[in-house]
This record gives structure tokens, C-alpha cells and sequence, in this order.
């Protein structure tokens, strides 16, 4: 039962205890008087006696919220990532009451990301940082929707995309150290530092030589899936709110499916852009929702057995070999068709052609020779359950894929103005 860190998304972990464990730990660890307590996992095992909290805080390579408790002595705990603090995925989450107003007039609009944080955060916890998006001015005012974190969040990447009136979807990834990083997404998390192939060539997985020299190659299983379950070919809505004006926007490219009697498909998508000031202004909103979805969807999955492949934060130059949600990695896989003639690179002498991809999960076995722990909140005790924890076999499963905008559950505010 592993444990999942998404992009813009909470994740999920489920782990399976011993049947025998001592009924004062799992009492200690009930979910009646525990429930939203925070799951540690490491890399390795550290004594709790001898480390402070906040050292093991940080040694965590997956951080998690604890939800569940079932199953035979109540043995089995279930939860999701830490990122859940924001808003779980049926909207509930520390609500904003109220009407917020914030103006960004110096380029950096950090009062607006601030003001989607929790409760239990603040600006100097959750660095924020927006890449190319520096140099926006403008206004946002909320009130009367109570949107949770998560939301807010998915609006404002939503709106920073269309403002810029760029293709390159912008997200956001909460990481284990608590760093909130909404950015492009080629701005968020490492670009190009490992090749994942199922090349033979490469099965030792040592450092490569070549370009680029600091490139680490994992062996891999690769799977391709190929979906069209977000296609549409044509937006329809209105911007502006109540005093704007309907609209209409066709796909740049769209695919000639066929509907049951032959004739091309006709497959929509209604959105309002009430931050849009003129028709130019939602029409590339829309665009940017509608043309990466007028196609089909490829997302390679990717199985790697490497132990404790993910990574805590963004800044994590010393481990090559650890990778998170909105890393971009090269994928060389000539039996899947991914490659990319224009992204020449050299592994051992060997001149290949791997496509980049965006990582959006990755899935990975808690196994032998971890740390697990559980805290009630981030100033209490540390509870060690990692000697009654149910190891798994090793085989972290990646998801990568270019981002898409989601066609639903998109949020947008009752008025927000665009100065």
C-alpha cells in the first residue's frame, strides 16, 4: 500500500500494519483522537529519542495527513498528502469567509498566494515563487464564494496563464518542506537532470557522460496510455460577468472525430472568464483551456526500481536521483514511439533522443530500511510505528505528461478586476 504525491492535487497513502501491533501504540495512534495527525516517511531509519521532531520534519520524503483507520484490528491507515491542507478533494478545507481585495503594483503579487494559504501558514513558511509572471499588475477581489486554498490556487494559475496569454499551463505543487511554488510549469522543480529509458543499454543506471554532464540515468519499465476522455473542439461563455459579452472560440487544430451518424464531432466546453476586460483578452483564455485538450492525451507510466525516489523539496541539487511532482525528465523509449528528434543528448557515448516530459505523480512502496512516524501536529511528540509497518516490494510508479487544464471543477471568482 504506497503512498502518492500529484501536482496540484492531495495525493494519497495507505499503509498496512502488523496485525500483532501492540494495542497501547495503536491506541496511541487512533484515528478517533489523532484524526488529520501528520504521517512522516524517510529515506532511512532515525531514532526519535535522539532527534529532535523538526529534524525527522525535514529528513521527510513524503509528508501525509492521517484520515483512515479500518481493517482487521484496525491496522490498516489511510490518508492523503500533506498538500490536503488546502482543500480535500470535495471542496472542504479552512474556507475563505468574507471579501478579500488585494493590488499588486510592484510585480510580485504575493498578498493574492498568501491570502489562498491556510490557517496554520504564513508567507515566511510557504515561499512562493512566480517566474515569468513577475510583472503582472493587477486587482483581485474575492467575496461571497468561499473558495478553499486549493481552489484559489487553481484560479490564480488559471488566470496568470491567461493574463499572459501563454500556452505553457502555469500550476502549483505544495512539497513536503512546506515550499508552495505556483510557476510555469517548466519553473517549477528541476528541468532535464535525469533520463528515465527501458533501453538496455543503460541498465546499470550509473552517471552519465556527455551532454548534459550532470544527467542521471534510471533504468525503467515504460507503458504508454492514450486517452480522450478531455477532448473538446469548441468554448463557449461570456467574460466580463453580468456586463459582458458571449463568445465563442474553435480549436486551433481539433480532430476529426466522428459522432454515431458520421458527421464530425461536436464536443464543447462552456467557461466564464469574469478577469477578462475586453473579448481578445478571454478568447486566449479560452483557447489556453480549449486547444490543449483538442487531441488525444498520452501519459506514459513508468516503473522504476529505485529506493526512495522522491524528493521533499524543490532545491534538492545534492540528490540527482530523487525526483518530485513538476520535475521535468527526458523519457527514451524507442518501443513506446517517445522520442524527440530536436532533444539530442549523449549517454555513454551513445547519441539518443529522449522526449521531456513533466512528472504529475509519482507512486512509491514503503519498503525496508525506511522511517515511518506520526506526530499530532507539528509541535508534538513523534510516535516511531516503523517496526510494526508491513514492508512492500520495491517499484515507484511515475506519471508524466504535458499539463492540461482541467474541464472541470474550475472555480472562478464573482468579480475580479484586471487593472
Amino acid at each position: 500500500m504506497p503512498v502518492t504525491k500529484r501536482m496540484m492535487a492531495a495525493g494519497d497513502w495507505s499503509i498496512q500494519l502488523d496485525p500483532r501491533t501492540p494495542y497501547e501504540t495503536l491506541s496511541s495512534i487512533g484515528v478517533t483522537n489523532n484524526g488529520f495527525a501528520v504521517l512522516y516517511v524517510t529515506d532511512s531509519w532515525f531514532d526519535p529519542t535522539n532527534l529532535s521532531a523538526a529534524t525527522i520534519q525535514q529528513q521527510s520524503i513524503y509528508t501525509g495527513l492521517y484520515r483512515k483507520q479500518e481493517g482487521y484490528r484496525l491496522t490498516t491507515l489511510s490518508g492523503c498528502h500533506i498538500s490536503g491542507l488546502l482543500g480535500d478533494e470535495d471542496g472542504k478545507g479552512d474556507l475563505q469567509e468574507g471579501t478579500i481585495t488585494y493590488t499588486s503594483t510592484t510585480g510580485q503579487p504575493q498578498t493574492w498566494v498568501a491570502a489562498c494559504c491556510p490557517s496554520w501558514a504564513s508567507v515566511s513558511s510557504l515561499q512562493v515563487s512566480y517566474g515569468t509572471s513577475n510583472g503582472l499588475a493587477w486587482t483581485w477581489h474575492w467575496g461571497g464564494d468561499s473558495p478553499s486554498p486549493r481552489l484559489a490556487l487553481d484560479y490564480l494559475a488559471t488566470a496568470f496563464q491567461g493574463l499572459k496569454s501563454t500556452s505553457t499551463p502555469f500550476a502549483w505543487m505544495l512539497y513536503d518542506d512546506l515550499t508552495l511554488l505556483l510557476n510555469p510549469t517548466h519553473n517549477i522543480g528541476r528541468v532535464g537532470f535525469v533520463c528515465l529509458t527501458d533501453d538496455n543499454t543503460f541498465e546499470s543506471g550509473n552517471w552519465a557522460g556527455g551532454l548534459p554532464s550532470s544527467m542521471v540515468v534510471l533504468p525503467a519499465t515504460i507503458a504508454n496510455s492514450i486517452d480522450v476522455e478531455q477532448y473538446v473542439n469548441r468554448g463557449i461563455g461570456d467574460w466580463g460577468g453580468g456586463g459582458g459579452s458571449a463568445f465563442s472560440y474553435n480549436a486551433a487544430s481539433p480532430t476529426n472525430y466522428k459522432d454515431p451518424a458520421g458527421s464530425n464531432l461536436s464536443w464543447k466546453i462552456k467557461a466564464e472568464f469574469p478577469d477578462a476586460t475586453d473579448g481578445s483578452q478571454a478568447s486566449a483564455s479560452m483557447a489556453n483551456l480549449v486547444d490543449p485538450n483538442s487531441g488525444a492525451n498520452y501519459l506514459p507510466t513508468i516503473t522504476v526500481d529505485h529506493f526512495g525516489i522522491m524528493a521533499s523539496a524543490p532545491n534538492y541539487e545534492a540528490d540527482y536521483d530523487k525526483l518530485a511532482p513538476g520535475d521535468t525528465v527526458n523519457v527514451w523509449s524507442p518501443d513506446n514511439n517517445i522520442s524527440d528528434v530536436t532533444n539530442p543528448v549523449y549517454l555513454r557515448g551513445q547519441l539518443v533522443y529522449p522526449e521531456q516530459y513533466t512528472i504529475q505523480s509519482i507512486t512509491m512502496p514503503i519498503e525496508a530500511g525506511m522511517g515511518v512516524y506520526m506526530q499530532r501536529s507539528f509541535d508534538s511528540a513523534i510516535v516511531d510505528i516503523t517496526r510494526y509497518v508491513q514492508w512492500e516490494p520495491p517499484g515507484a510508479q511515475i506519471e508524466v505528461g504535458g499539463l492540461r487544464p482541467l474541464l472541470t471543477h474550475t472555480f472562478k471568482p464573482r468579480s475580479s478586476v484586471v487593472t
